[in-house]
């Protein structure tokens, strides 16, 4: 395999098995010195086991690595690391507590010839690679008084003080505004210039078309198709994904039938200003705005997991005193949070126990006994329904894809019978196949007079799925759009300070 002309990095025949699952099936992917590649596919598709194959968190059962030309293996991530190997994930890999300068030096501290710690020395590196990436700050700084933005940054800047020749970024812009995903495409382009290879893991297309050469793409753990960015379509890539054609990616938008008013907002306050709208049943009803705008700080005071500082809520006319998430669910309110694994699920927990917690009372006899039977059963089937891949109901929830624990919370809201459900950013971090089956959903909801509120960054899946559209400005609704006037440039337009 060695040669002039060799891949930096060469996967042949990778295979990977987990208790009841076979997570690759003899997958190959190719790397180049200078190149950025793409890797796509449905959440759980493998995408992420492959590479934590490459960095040493997991070990294959079968194939062959090669680096530089040379076949290795590395045993653990350190081996990785040393080697040339780097990985950014999207749960970052920082120690909050320490500065950005002993982050980055981490477990291979430079020292003096005495055998001390050179703290000006690592310091002056630190400041080094920190102007490369366009970051004008300070090294001292405690890594947790940094943004998410500039934490991925520091993650970069490890990379880059080991001298990585290959950088792997898994899902980076995840939690990224515009801008910062601007600046990090700046990164990734000065770094691809210098020679490095990076492997870009993502499920936004737009960003695949955006910055990559090339893209892999990964379908039930085999490798299904390999593209040039460049001669390629999002439509064929879909195709690919999903395996099948994706004719209508979006439901076909049906009349907005005004049904009978299910919410009223008035003057709701908490942090930001006081809100005031109504939700009639079988809506969707479109919550956008930029970052900072309100929108999930409202929707956390209409659940009540954030104090209302005034304002009246109405349920069918009813005046209604919503203090606290558990009297919300009462009250048949559903919630699906923005942060799913730390605001939603018990990722400890089995998926049975995480898809009837807000259901409990149903399932409840006398002196807390619980009609388990009955419980299995539903829970089994929202599990075939909403096509949630897994071995069985008591798979910890920590093990699904993101895609399948989002399933999971929604199969919570639709077994607990909710007639107004929150949805914050539910297809972030989603793959184009789960974004389609939640759109189908969302119908659903819609045919049996469920209301819905959608928050979303996503402008076209609101102009698509949503009936009505609310904009919201530094904590103020702004404008509600409807009909005709729909449309991503006047969202934009209004969300953007215009009158």
């Amino acid at each position: 395999m060695a040669g002039q002309n060799s891949p930096l990095i060469f996967l042949s025949g990778i295979s990977k098995n987990f208790p009841g699952v076979q997570a690759l099936k003899r997958v190959d992917l190719h790397l180049k010195k200078g190149e950025v590649l793409g890797l796509v596919g449905e959440n759980g598709a493998g995408k992420s086991t492959l590479m934590k194959i490459l960095a040493g968190v997991h070990q294959k059962n079968e194939g062959q690595i090669f680096f530089r030309g040379n076949e290795i293996q590395f045993k653990n991530p350190h081996e990785a690391i040393k080697a040339g190997v780097s990985t950014v994930y999207q749960d970052l890999n920082l120690v909050e507590e320490l500065s950005i300068c002993e982050n980055i030096f981490l477990g291979r501290f430079i020292k003096s010839r005495l055998g001390l710690i050179d703290q000006k020395g690592m310091e002056k590196i630190a400041r080094e690679i920190l102007g490369k990436l366009g970051l004008d700050i300070d090294s001292c700084i405690p890594v947790f008084r940094l943004g998410v933005a500039q934490k991925q940054m520091v993650e970069i800047a490890k990379a880059l003080a080991i001298e990585a020749e290959v950088l792997i970024l898994d899902e980076p812009s995840a939690t990224l505004s515009e801008r910062e995903l601007d600046n990090l495409f700046q990164v990734i382009r000065e770094l691809k210039k210098e020679g490095m290879g990076i492997i870009y893991i993502s499920h936004q297309l737009e960003e695949i078309f955006q910055i990559t050469d090339r893209v892999q793409v990964l379908r039930d753990g085999e490798a299904v198709g390999e593209k040039e960015t460049a001669e390629t379509s999002r439509e064929e890539l879909i195709t690919l994904i999903i395996g099948r054609e994706l004719k209508d990616f979006y439901p076909e938008e049906q009349p907005h039938r005004k049904g009978q008013e299910i919410l009223c907002v008035e003057e709701l306050q908490g942090e930001g200003r006081e809100a005031s709208f109504e939700l009639r049943e079988g809506e969707i009803l479109g919550f956008v705005g930029l970052v900072g705008s309100g929108r999930t700080e409202l929707m956390r005071v209409l659940f009540g997991a954030d104090r209302k500082k005034k304002g009246k809520v109405f349920l069918r006319g009813e005046e209604v005193r919503v203090d606290s998430p558990q009297k919300a669910v009462k009250l048949g309110f559903g919630y699906l949070p923005e942060e799913r694994k730390t605001q939603a699920l018990l990722l400890e927990r089995s998926v049975k126990e995480n898809m009837s917690l807000a259901s409990l009372p149903n399932y409840s006899l006398p002196l807390g006994i619980i009609k388990r039977k009955k419980e299995e059963e539903d829970t089994l089937g929202f599990l075939r329904r909403l096509q949630i891949k897994i071995p069985g109901l008591w798979t910890e929830t920590k093990n699904l894809s993101g895609g399948n624990q989002q399933k999971v919370i929604l199969a919570r809201w639709l077994l607990s019978d909710a007639r107004v459900i929150i949805f914050d950013e539910p297809t972030r971090g989603i793959d184009v196949g789960t974004k389609s089956e939640i759109y189908r959903l969302l119908q659903e909801m819609k045919e049996n007079n469920i209301g819905v509120i959608l928050v979303s960054s996503d402008l076209e899946e609101v102009v698509h799925v949503c009936d009505r559209v609310i904009v919201m400005d530094r904590g103020e609704l702004v404008k509600v759009l409807e009909g005709k006037d729909k449309r991503p440039e006047m969202i934009m337009h209004y969300a953007t300070g215009g009158e």
